[in-house]
């Protein structure tokens, strides 16, 4: 019996603060000295205002100086929290929210912001998936947040689609570890507004509806069927027709790009698999490029693993058994049908050679494609 089993623990070891370790960031924000320099920098404005100008315009000129010295580095406005509990009514609390980095901090109002913070969440790593429906004017995002204990969802509320554009961007950035100072940000937000755009509803839908009767089953999967009402469905269905009727065939496939990867399943590879500590015969085992999921066979996650957090993996080339250890947890699967454990081995090793490119300074640095190539071939080939 021959096993294959590829460590990564000495890589994880020497790259943790930029892999395995997102809460080391937790707390950055308030350990730079910058908001030193800002704070005494404030209290000179202050006083040499004071003796020529009421209090009104002191703030109003500290309130000024504040967001042009910010603007680059944090986004700040007032937005609605709700955190997933059992047998809790899904009400929405209005917070002031700080987004500074890769973090995220909030407090009871805009005047405690120079205060302890509610709660700070690091969102390095974190999924961050949309929760929009143009149509009652509802822009959510929703950030699966990992733990310890698995997968924490928060759900934040905007209220218009600019402020959802503007949170969503910088959140997407986050997760990456990057900032809103860096010049994608602009870029990303004007996609995302562009996105709502395309979904919104034009004033041809009325009359669509009344011109054409479809069936919503031929255009939706069972799961929606089952969870809206059909005249529900056949509304954003027209609403959707209406916004790209009178596209050419060019840019009609180019927005059906951008609207295909902004769904939360895009870059999930899924695999028929069975889970050893599971009765089901049957689940998805879908591989991303920084996670793995355990998933129902209608799509729904049941679990998130991250690349990030994972030890080892082996496989048994004899009975196919697919062995990963994380932090704390085990996994076994089989894979069904015919699917190759080869192959599941393969994507495994092919999106841990990206992380450490982009992670370990020694790799990225290095420009050697040969010792490149001999990496990524012991990652993915069926060899130690």
């Amino acid at each position: 019996m021959f096993h294959l089993q590829i460590q990564i623990q000495s890589y994880q070891s020497s790259s943790t603060s930029a892999v395995t370790s997102p809460n080391n960031d937790i707390g950055h924000e308030y350990d730079n000295t910058n908001d030193d320099d800002i704070d005494r920098a404030l209290e000179r404005l202050q006083d040499s205002l004071l003796g020529t100008t009421t209090t009104t315009n002191t703030n109003q000129s500290t309130n000024t100086l504040i967001q042009k010295f910010s603007s680059n580095e944090e986004l700040c406005d007032y937005l609605r929290l709700y955190k997933s509990r059992r047998f809790a009514f899904k009400t929405f609390k209005r917070y002031w929210f700080v987004m500074r980095d890769t973090q995220l901090t909030y407090y009871t109002n805009e005047s405690q912001q120079r205060s302890t913070p509610i709660e700070k969440i690091s969102l390095k790593g974190c999924e961050v998936l949309p929760d929009v429906n143009i149509s009652s004017k509802k822009y959510a995002i929703r950030l699966m947040i990992p733990s310890i204990d698995g997968m924490n969802e928060t759900l934040i509320r905007c209220s218009t689609d600019e402020q959802y554009a503007k949170w969503m961007a910088a959140f997407r950035l986050a997760s990456k570890g990057r900032s809103i100072s860096e010049s994608s940000y602009d870029t990303e937000r004007e996609s995302i507004l562009a996105l709502l755009n395309m979904q919104r509803p034009s004033s041809s839908s009325n009359h669509q509806q009344n011109k054409f009767d479809i069936q919503p089953e031929n255009f939706v999967s069972a799961k929606f069927v089952k969870k809206y009402k059909i005249k529900q469905l056949t509304e954003r269905i027209l609403e959707a027709h209406a916004a790209v009727s009178n596209l050419d065939g060019t840019e009609a496939k180019l927005r059906y790009l951008k609207a295909w990867q902004a769904l939360p399943e895009f870059g999930i590879t899924t695999f028929i698999v069975k889970f050893k500590d599971s009765n089901k015969k049957e689940e998805l085992l879908g591989i991303a490029s920084n996670r793995l999921l355990r998933m129902t066979l209608t799509g729904d996650t049941l679990k998130i693993w991250w690349i990030s957090r994972m030890r080892s993996w082996n496989v048994n080339w004899e009975n196919k058994l697919v062995t990963i250890e994380f932090d704390g947890e085990t996994i076994h699967f089989l894979p069904l049908y015919g699917i190759e454990s080869k192959c599941i081995h393969e994507f495994i090793g092919a999106y841990i050679f990206l992380a450490m490119r982009l992670t370990t300074t020694t790799l990225s640095n290095n420009n050697d494609p040969l010792q490149q190539e001999t990496l990524f071939q012991r990652l993915t080939a069926a060899y130690s």
